[in-house]
């Protein structure tokens, strides 16, 4: 049949070539586990009339056998539901197998959302303060993004501090 196919025209020929060689590397291409990313920690930067800006300790973990170079990240932080900052990082790093990396990057706020905040709890609305850390982390060299999503809460009755993965 393919020698049926390259009597015929020579293109077809070398198109099936192609198609079966593009199918036989997508067999080869590994399957890889989204990073994992956690907030370690906010600090408060600057304080403006109109914009927040805090530093975030992001601790980026790779659950996968092989490195992983990383080109960036976007990412947004949510309080109580509400998203409360936003941010990109364009910093490269190159995850070990199995390793993790600390990550500093910064996020802006609006002021609406640090007014709704500390007005829900100045009325004692909130008897526990949840955080959510949602985005994703672009690899070097491949196209996809992969996503993570990070919760945890704060009991502001005493009892500490909660991470939901």
């Amino acid at each position: 049949m393919i020698a049926k196919v390259a009597r015929t025209n020579p293109w077809r020929l070398a198109l099936v070539a192609l198609l079966i060689g593009l199918s036989g590397c997508a067999g080869l291409a590994t399957r890889l586990e989204s990073p994992r990313v956690s907030l370690a920690n906010l600090q408060l930067e600057e304080f403006g009339v109109f914009e927040q800006r805090y530093r975030l300790s992001l601790r980026v973990q790779n659950p996968n056998d092989v490195e992983l170079p990383i080109a960036g990240m976007e990412f947004r932080l949510y309080l109580n539901d509400e998203e409360f900052a936003h941010g990109l990082s364009d910093q490269r790093m190159t995850l070990p197998a199995f390793g993790e990396q600390l990550v500093e990057v910064q996020v802006t706020s609006g002021i609406t959302g640090i007014l709704g905040q500390i007005q829900r709890l100045g009325r004692g609305e909130l008897k526990t303060f949840s955080y959510r850390l949602a985005g994703h982390v672009k690899p070097l060299h491949r196209a996809l993004k992969y996503p993570f999503e990070y919760r945890g809460e704060i009991d502001l009755k005493g009892s500490g501090l909660r991470t939901k993965d």
